[in-house]
């Protein structure tokens, strides 16, 4: 990260700070991340509807649970990552402004609407299409479900 420039308080620099951000982001792969197109994994407790009290009982219920610790620890791996290319070259003062914001995406937007829109990169059109597909896709397995509460992502 030895490149990357620091945004400035008044935000001047921010069409060269933002463009770096979303390249260094695109680099990564972490595109889906920032737009919302790859979510955390679901516990599978959580996908069957059940309480927090549940443990797995048999093994393959244990492997289940196995794996969505992996998914879950690698999304948030990945998650900071693209959490810290946002803010690595802002100051304390604007870092002030985004510390509450939740996701990738609400830090961005709101560095955006501060400071002015940065052209997208294809990765990013691209991650938004994945995120229109899984939309679709998930609202279609919910009206076959039709249990609307199996279906819900935490963010």
């Amino acid at each position: 990260m030895d490149d990357l420039p620091e945004l400035a308080d008044n935000g001047h620099n921010w069409p060269t700070y933002g463009s770096w951000v979303l390249h260094a982001i695109a680099d990564e792969g972490l595109m889906g991340l920032l737009v919302g197109s790859e979510t955390r994994p679901v516990h599978p407790a959580q996908l069957r509807g059940l309480g927090e009290d549940w443990a797995p009982q048999t093994d393959e219920e244990r492997d289940e649970v196995a794996a969505w610790r992996t998914a879950d620890e690698s999304w948030q791996r990945q998650n900071a990552t693209v959490n810290l290319l946002i803010t690595y070259g802002i100051s304390d003062y604007i870092f002030s402004f985004i510390l509450l914001l939740k996701t990738p995406l609400e830090k961005f937007t709101f560095l955006e609407k501060r400071f002015g829109l940065i052209p997208r990169p294809d990765s990013w059109l691209a991650a938004e299409q994945r995120k229109a597909h899984n939309r679709v896709t998930h609202n279609m397995s919910r009206s076959r479900l039709g249990n609307h509460s199996e279906c819900q992502q935490p963010q």
